[in-house]
């Protein structure tokens, strides 16, 4: 059950990162609130810890590294979103803040969970 709850939080975090990316650009016609601002990491951190207290010991390794590579993608969405707007491919109708956001936040903690399950991971 612990599992099934951490995933879900992680695909709720994930889908915030995503509509703070996609918000300042007037094809969705909304603005992301706080409650996304805050979803976005709080839910994909809480959502693997359930996940860590979930699975076994030797699976973590797999559950960080696949989280961490998500999260990684989502930074890199969000730096190309954030260069569309200067090719004119998309006009944003609002501040980029938010994907600015996605992108530091994404960025390091996709490195950190990664940087976990690497070669040089100390082994716990």
């Amino acid at each position: 059950m612990l599992k099934l709850a951490g995933f879900l939080l992680v695909v709720a975090g994930t889908l915030a990162g995503v509509a703070l990316i996609l918000g300042p650009f007037a094809a969705l016609g909304f603005t992301p609130g706080l409650a996304t601002w805050l979803l976005f990491p709080f839910g994909v951190l809480a959502g693997l810890l359930l996940m860590a207290l979930g699975v076994e010991r030797e699976s973590l390794p797999t559950v960080l590294h696949a989280a961490g590579g998500i999260l990684l993608a989502l930074a890199g969405a969000a730096a190309i979103f954030l260069v569309l707007p200067a090719f004119g491919a998309l006009g944003s109708s609002g501040g980029v803040a938010s994907i600015w956001f996605v992108l530091v936040v994404a960025t390091i903690l996709g490195t950190l969970f990664l940087v976990t399950t690497g070669k040089g991971a100390l082994k716990v």
